[in-house]
């Protein structure tokens, strides 16, 4: 429920692998460790960390430091949300 204003549980989601470039209007398909999540993705250069953004204010912003990089990727954007009703 962390990207709930924008998609629901058992909702399918079409990512876009190819578009792997965070710009800030953008939600993306990410891993970072053994998780793989949907997430806004904020890239801070002067501090050297990238912010993943939940839509639900409930969930803080994880911080991905330089030192973790390695542990994140980019999967993709999410294009469409499909739902069944």
């Amino acid at each position: 429920d962390s990207m709930e204003s924008m998609s629901l549980d058992r909702d399918d989601i079409v990512i876009d692998a190819g578009d792997t470039n965070p710009k800030p209007s953008g939600i993306y398909a990410v891993r970072y460790g053994e998780e793989a999540m949907l997430k806004r993705v904020q890239s801070i250069p002067m501090l050297d960390v990238v912010s993943l953004i939940s839509d639900n204010e409930s969930y803080p912003p994880i911080t991905v430091k330089r030192g973790e990089i390695e542990q994140f990727s980019v999967i993709g954007r999410a294009k469409l949300v499909m739902r069944v009703l």
